[in-house]
């Protein structure tokens, strides 16, 4: 047998080099005695869903800080765009609904509670910017938690105050904040979970 290091002959079962005290490998069909293989244990499909959680999480490690910031970034956005539309008659923004509108001559005062539509999104780009760790994590969750709530309570609110004369439809801006909002969550969620690894 021969040493893989420095070429020098050994002893057949030696397992170190008396030359250059370098490992010697045991040739496959020689294999050293050693502890009997037992059974490989199985993982049961709880530990496996973690598992493919963690490997999940630790793939999208690069990206979900990046997709945190354009989620952040939507959810500023559409406290611009329009949310909802009443009947087809008109569409507001969150925007419109916190500082007011014109319709048809008139002005409606808005609700200064609808800038929570904006505190959101900002709440998640303070977790992306201003904070590491869990404590970003668990703000970016509750980013997008306090965005999906939001929209469904504002505009189940306003459909029990019409008493079903009129009824108020997700525009393109709540889809887009709803969708932001469970992104958030989920990110918060898989860096939590990459966090454990």
């Amino acid at each position: 047998m021969f040493c893989p290091k420095c070429g020098a002959q050994n002893a057949d079962g030696a397992q170190f080099c008396a030359s250059c005290g370098a490992p010697i490998q045991q040739p496959a069909n020689n294999p050293t005695p050693g502890p009997v293989p037992g059974p490989v244990p199985t993982p049961s499909p709880v530990n496996g869903g973690v598992s493919q959680l963690n490997s999940l999480a630790g793939n999208l490690g690069g990206i979900l800080p990046l997709a945190r910031i354009i989620a952040g970034a939507v959810m500023i956005i559409c406290f611009f765009l329009t949310l909802y539309g009443l009947a087809g008659i008109i569409n507001v923004s969150a925007m419109q609904m916190t500082f007011g509108i014109d319709v048809y001559g008139s002005h409606l005062d808005g609700s200064f509670e609808n800038v929570l539509f904006l505190v959101a999104g900002i709440l998640v780009l303070v977790a992306a910017f201003a904070l590491k760790g869990k404590a970003s994590d668990i703000l970016t969750i509750v980013g997008g938690a306090l965005a999906f709530i939001l929209v469904i309570a504002v505009a189940s609110s306003a459909n029990s105050q019409m008493g079903g004369y009129l009824t108020v439809d997700y525009a393109i801006g709540a889809w887009l904040y709803i969708l932001a909002g469970i992104v958030c969550i989920a990110i918060g969620v898989l860096q939590m979970i990459a966090a454990r690894k």
